[in-house]
């Protein structure tokens, strides 16, 4: 599953936020994903930046963000809510800039 939302529309972001079953996992199906809806969100929403919030202790999903170009930002103390409690999250970012520089290397 992916999804954009949480459209800003001060500051024309959104949020980009993701799961994938772990007998998936390892393969690159979601560095894809994230490479594609990046695209949706810059090319066909026009947002300015894209966010990913991630908990700190789910290397994977922090590695995704990271694979995708998305740069640290900041961590947020108990940012996520999950069932087993809250969480520390860490944020990134992809600006249209750099998501278009990227492209062009």
């Amino acid at each position: 599953m992916i999804s954009c939302d949480h459209f800003g529309d001060s500051d024309d972001s959104a949020n980009v936020g993701y799961w994938l079953g772990r007998q998936f996992q390892g393969r690159g199906v979601m560095t894809m994903a994230v490479r594609g809806i990046c695209h949706l969100g810059f090319d066909h929403y026009h947002r300015q930046r894209l966010r990913i919030r991630a908990a700190v202790d789910n290397q994977a999903s922090n590695a995704v963000a990271q694979r995708s170009g998305f740069k640290f930002l900041k961590t947020e103390p108990r940012g996520q809510h999950l069932l087993d409690g809250d969480h520390d999250e860490n944020v990134y970012e992809l600006s249209a800039t750099m998501y278009y520089q990227g492209l062009r290397e």
